[in-house]
């Protein structure tokens, strides 16, 4: 490409590099004002500037978090079990053989981190537990996300490399109003989403 030449990408290359449906970057344009405008295609059909799409990304992330008090200060933080999510019907851990549904919170093998369905034939692959969530009571990401630092610290006594359900019961994660859930949660789930955009950027550049 030559020195000043823009790239253009539309919007189903967008979701392919940040790993989203469709619908998410349809969603971004319309929730965020600051979402770069067009610079050709048609209007059913529009494309974007490559690098002023990959700045507005990175703009976005932080954006949002609940602010850290000051140095010395310990905000008084009470966790919850899955096994009691579980028995107040906020959570249920479904059988590893049903079928994701997006929204769910898949458990991988191999030691891959949590993830939330998507509603795609990704889900399908190398799930070793499903937790349906109950989108009124918990926010999905932000269960995901928590369940990281404790999943990845139980020994895993299997070849599949997989965390067992009694294992998964006993993960905990913070108790939160959900609406402070859902600050965290779309913030990491932008945060995975550029992850995702930088490691696709990446693999193309090696090429």
């Amino acid at each position: 490409m030559d020195g000043g030449q823009r790239e253009e990408m539309t919007a189903a290359a967008i979701a392919r590099l940040a790993g989203v449906g469709r619908a998410a970057v349809s969603n971004w344009r319309r929730r965020y004002p600051g979402f770069p405008k067009p610079v050709g295609g048609s209007p059913t059909s529009p494309t974007f500037d490559r690098v002023e799409w990959l700045a507005w990304l990175y703009a976005r992330i932080g954006q949002g978090l609940p602010a850290f008090g000051p140095p010395g200060h310990r905000p008084r933080i009470s966790f919850v079990t899955l096994a009691e999510l579980e028995r107040a019907d906020a959570l249920r851990i479904r059988p590893r053989d049903a079928t994701p549904r997006e929204g769910d919170v898949l458990l991988r093998t191999l030691g891959r981190p949590p993830t939330v369905a998507t509603g795609t034939n990704a889900d399908d692959t190398g799930v070793a537990q499903i937790v349906e969530i109950d989108a009124t009571r918990l926010d999905a990401h932000f269960v995901a996300t928590f369940l990281r630092a404790d999943v990845a610290a139980l020994p895993v006594a299997n070849t599949l490399g997989a965390v067992s359900r009694e294992d998964l019961r006993r993960c905990r994660i913070p108790r939160m109003p959900l609406a402070e859930q859902r600050l965290y949660g779309e913030e990491f789930r932008r945060l995975l989403e550029l992850d995702a955009a930088l490691k696709a950027l990446a693999d193309v550049s090696g090429k």
